[in-house]
Order: C-alpha cells, then structure tokens, then sequence
C-alpha cells in the first residue's frame, strides 16, 4: 500500500519550494541568521549609487533605491531636526546633500550608516526655529 502525504505536508513542500529556504522548527531558525540593520546604507554606498552615471537597468534601479531611502531619511525627520524653509525639488535636495558629505567626511565616517550624516547636514542646511516663548 503506497503512502499518501498529508495535504499539509504537500503545502509545506510547495512553500518550501517557491521560497527555497525551507525551515524546519526552532533549529532552522538558528541556521539562518538574521541580519539586522536590513535597510541601514552606508554613506559611501549612498555616495556611489547617487553619482555614479547609470549604465544599466541596475545602476537605475540602485539609484532609485538610494533616493527612496534618502527621502524616507528626510520625511522621517521633518518638521522635528530639519525644517524646510524654501521650495526645492527632492531630487535637488538630494543631490546636495550627498555631494556634501562626499566633500566635508572622512572616509572612516562614510562606512557607518548615511542616515545619521544626512540628517546632521539636512541640520545645518535648514535648521529648525526654536518656538518663541509667548510673552504676557
């Protein structure tokens, strides 16, 4: 008599095959780490993928990728460390701040996280008024 897979076994099997990582209880879950920060760039990354002259369909993508993140950077903190006190495109904002940083850090500091250095120089760029203490 031929054994028949229960119907769950079988989803497991098609889960396992359409992702193609397979876990397995608590002893998979150790056998594939999970990476944290996931979203974190560096700001040389960012540096490299906003200026570099796009030649492919990749370098578009990466490029897109770095200005989703700078403007997920930038909306995150506005109104709070950095305060927009003039018209200007995303794009021009973008661009400027990373040719800044590019010009004002050291290499040591482009290999941590960009987003702290890009909200340090959104800072400095556009500062934010202090609220004035209303008079009696």
């Amino acid at each position: 008599m031929q054994r028949v897979p229960h119907p769950h076994h079988r989803l497991a099997a098609l889960l396992c095959l359409g992702f193609g990582v397979c876990l397995a209880g608590p002893a998979a879950a150790q056998a594939i780490p999970y990476v944290y920060p996931f979203n974190v760039m560096t700001a040389q990354e960012v540096i490299e993928q906003h200026l570099k002259k796009p030649r492919s369909q990749l370098d578009y993508i990466n490029r897109e990728k770095v200005e989703a993140y700078l403007n997920g950077i930038k909306d995150g903190a506005h109104g709070t460390i950095w305060c927009l006190n003039r018209p200007l495109l995303p794009q021009e904002l973008n661009l400027a701040v990373v040719q800044q940083l590019k010009q004002t850090r050291k290499p040591a500091e482009l290999k941590a996280n960009a987003a702290p250095l890009v909200l340090g120089e959104l800072r400095r760029r556009f500062p934010c008024e202090k609220p004035r203490k209303a008079r009696r």
